[in-house]
């Protein structure tokens, strides 16, 4: 998710490290849900009066945040939630008591990881899905990199490992 930063009268920001003074509200970094929010007007529930040039800068820049890939959206959701362990010793904290419900490890994660986390994810029959990028996803979990997530909520499962399907037939 991404955070919009802004002050009544003062300014209107993107707001990605979550970092800025003031007030904030949270917008899905996908392209139909920006395209949404301006279409529809939604930036008035927050009592929020854009003028036309602003409005044309914040679209720009969250056209240029905006990623088109759902699952990444999707574990944002989860993270935001409370619903995810992100790390190989949490991942593997959260395997072992039964709370993982999708294990998902980058592409590029060293052997011994991989084989360490297909062992213990087969070994306690949680499903584990190969996707992304360690640098993409420590990016969206703002560290440096991260080669393993565990997403430990049912229905944030399905609808990620759905996507993941998705993608690999398409």
């Amino acid at each position: 998710m991404l955070r919009i930063a802004y002050r009544p009268g003062e300014f209107v920001q993107p707001d990605p490290e979550q970092r800025h003074p003031g007030r904030g509200f949270y917008l899905c970094p996908v392209e139909t849900c920006i395209n949404e929010f301006f279409k529809r007007k939604r930036y008035r529930r927050i009592r929020l009066n854009l003028a036309e040039a602003e409005k044309e800068k914040l679209k720009k820049e969250l056209a240029a945040m905006a990623h088109p890939d759902k699952v990444y959206s999707l574990v944002g959701l989860a993270r935001k939630a409370g619903m995810l362990a992100v790390g190989q010793h949490s991942v593997e904290r959260a395997l072992k008591i039964q709370q993982a419900r999708l294990v998902l490890l980058a592409e590029d994660a060293s052997q011994n990881t991989r084989k360490k986390f297909t062992e213990l994810a087969a070994k306690r029959g949680i499903p584990l899905r190969t996707y992304g990028k360690k640098t993409e996803w420590g990016h969206w979990m703002s560290r440096e990199e991260t080669a393993v997530l565990a997403i430990l909520h049912d229905g944030f499962a399905r609808a990620i490992e759905t996507e993941i399907l998705k993608k690999s037939s398409s």
